[in-house]
């Protein structure tokens, strides 16, 4: 008997895997949905570690055209070739949680990179117009207010890294049903204890309201703080120069992009999205913790698509 197989669907991609990624909606062989691309192979096995000596960013990468190498100290190493195939060596004892987390983080990351499609760092929901994307430095606030307009019936469609093709008009692919939240994010929004992950010390908000579906990139909203303002958020819609600076500043692991040779890549791309997207900056109060203000601000120009 063939050892068995598990498939999933994520970022537009079939994911077929040696091994149970609990994050990913599950999908049988073969998909009926018909979007999604070629599939891409997780493999459980050996890495050969002795030509990967480059150190960078506290971790152990190294990364050519050709190829990402990554590995994390008791976790994984990982090998992503083709922008089709991931080899996973599992270090013995490693929590099935960390494991998963640097897999769909930073080497979804550089799969996506090696497709042509564009990682950024953020979060969508989808609406009745197409996809919103919520961009913004860490602790801006991004999950937060994503999962504020989740309760709000706008269904999620990625947290953390979103999945841009930009091909032709810019549509944004669905990732897989969770979102992050610190601490503080998840007792605002009631979220309980069963939830929290010691690994990254994050709540996860598992199976929240999802978009399974790809959709046209409607718009983008930068969240960043501001610690002049009290209670109001504000906002003002950017353009020119400052959207497409203030774009390619959010592209997911924008460290990968010099070593990989994707400069020109990553230009066309982020001024491809800038020419088509309208681009708003939300600024909001340092203490926020529903984020209920800025989710008006959303509400006023998008509607929730209609439930099923």
């Amino acid at each position: 008997m063939p050892p068995r197989l598990w498939h999933y669907l994520a970022f537009g991609l079939r994911f077929v895997s040696d091994f149970a990624i609990d994050q990913l909606p599950p999908a049988d062989p073969p998909a009926a949905s018909g979007w999604e691309q070629a599939a891409v192979r997780v493999i459980s096995g050996e890495i050969a570690k002795d030509d990967f000596t480059t150190r960078q960013n506290g971790n152990h990468i190294v990364m050519k055209p050709e190829f990402f190498y990554f590995a994390v100290k008791a976790v994984a190493r990982y090998l992503v070739t083709g922008g089709n195939r991931i080899v996973v060596e599992a270090m013995a004892d490693a929590p099935p949680d960390a494991i998963n987390t640097f897999l769909l983080g930073s080497c979804c990351g550089a799969l996506l990179f090696q497709r042509g499609l564009l990682p950024l760092h953020g979060s969508a929901v989808a609406t009745t117009a197409g996809a919103v994307l919520i961009l913004g430095e860490s602790g801006a606030g991004k999950s937060t207010l994503a999962a504020n307009l989740n309760r709000r019936g706008f269904p999620l469609l990625s947290d953390d890294v979103c999945a841009i093709d930009c091909a032709n008009a810019p549509v944004l692919f669905p990732a897989y049903p969770q979102m992050k939240l610190t601490p503080e994010s998840a007792t605002a929004l009631a979220m309980t204890s069963h939830d929290f992950s010691a690994y990254e010390e994050k709540f996860h908000l598992r199976h929240p309201k999802f978009c399974a579906n790809p959709l046209p990139l409607a718009a983008i909203c930068l969240l960043e703080i501001d610690e002049t303002l009290a209670n109001a958020a504000s906002e003002r819609q950017l353009r020119g120069a400052e959207k497409f600076a203030r774009l390619r500043k959010n592209v997911y692991r924008d460290f990968y992009i010099s070593e990989m040779k994707l400069d020109a890549q990553v230009f066309q791309q982020c001024a491809a999205i800038s020419a088509r997207c309208a681009v708003f900056q939300f600024s909001r109060p340092k203490h926020a913790p529903t984020f209920d203000a800025l989710a008006e601000l959303i509400v006023k120009r998008f509607a929730p698509p209609a439930a099923n």
